[in-house]
């Protein structure tokens, strides 16, 4: 049975020449090249694929097998997680919310509005690769463009060739150029919606990969502030996780006790008033579980 392909990759890849947003897997011939040609990227675990950016009609090779374009630009292929660990740094307020991991609930729609543009391939640094598991491509990716590197085209097509696994149909070869160069206004590629998925789809696929974000912890915007309020006035050496976790278990106790003295008062005013227990139970309930409620003891 022929597996299916997300709609960003045609079903049946082209083996007798490379295309601009060929995904290249990193084979032992590949490997074997990076540790000649560009140390730097040898022996990198998370760096599995790489993105060919070099234009399709400058890789059309001639009768001599050359190809116009001398030399063929990969961008490195990272994992997902990645390029959302590195937003989440950049909407970091201060070095101890870099330090400690942390950002309050406020700034998750934030990170989430990115991955929404990561997916629709919106970002100017980024393109984004849906996983393919049936080919091996076992994970989301992002090729990271400013990430990129040269290799002769004439002495490493043929590596680069053998390790072609999945190819972007054109519409989404214009767009990864149109993102590289700036050379197109902006390409009309078949969107996740509404093509292929309804909006609560879409949005369950953005709110996934922040969701499963370990390395990042998410707080209360108020526990958060009162919490960086107290940090702050800390000697560097003492901002540490596990002060951190002591000031926000500390903040957690008085919040509750704050939360039972009010519901307490409550109680007694409804006695007071001759309200009888069935009522009162189910007004305390409804209190205690009210929104502006808990807004409102924060």
């Amino acid at each position: 049975m022929e597996a299916t392909r997300h709609f960003t990759y045609v079903s049946e890849p082209e083996t007798d020449r490379l295309c601009q947003g060929d995904l290249i897997k990193r084979t032992s011939e590949v490997e074997g090249l990076l540790k000649d040609v560009h140390p730097h990227f040898f022996g990198k675990g998370d760096y599995r694929h790489f993105l060919v950016l070099t234009q399709s009609c400058d890789l059309l090779r001639r009768n001599d097998q050359a190809c116009a374009s001398p030399y063929i630009t990969l961008a490195a292929v990272r994992p997902l997680r990645i390029a959302i660990e590195r937003e989440a740094k950049r909407i970091q307020f201060n070095a101890i919310e870099e330090k400690l991991q942390v950002l309050d609930l406020g700034r998750k729609e934030r990170l989430v509005q990115f991955v929404e543009r990561l997916l629709n391939n919106n970002e100017d640094r980024y393109f984004f690769l849906c996983k393919e598991a049936s080919f091996g491509f076992i994970e989301d990716q992002c090729a990271f463009l400013q990430l990129s590197i040269p290799l002769k085209s004439r002495q490493h097509y043929d590596t680069l060739l053998s390790a072609k696994v999945l190819q972007l149909t054109e519409s989404f070869q214009h767009k990864l150029g149109y993102l590289v160069g700036k050379l197109y206004s902006r390409v009309g590629t078949e969107d996740w919606l509404p093509d292929n998925y309804t909006l609560e789809e879409f949005k369950k696929a953005s709110r996934k990969p922040v969701d499963d974000l370990d390395s990042i912890i998410w707080l209360d915007p108020v526990i958060h502030g009162k919490a960086m309020r107290q940090m702050k006035d800390l000697p560097i050496e003492e901002v540490t996780n596990e002060r951190f976790g002591e000031i926000i278990n500390e903040i957690g106790k008085i919040r509750s006790k704050k939360r039972r003295q009010v519901l307490e008062a409550v109680e007694s005013i409804l006695t007071n008033l001759g309200i009888d227990e069935s009522s009162a139970t189910k007004a305390l309930d409804r209190l205690a579980n009210d929104p502006d409620f808990t807004d409102a003891i924060r």
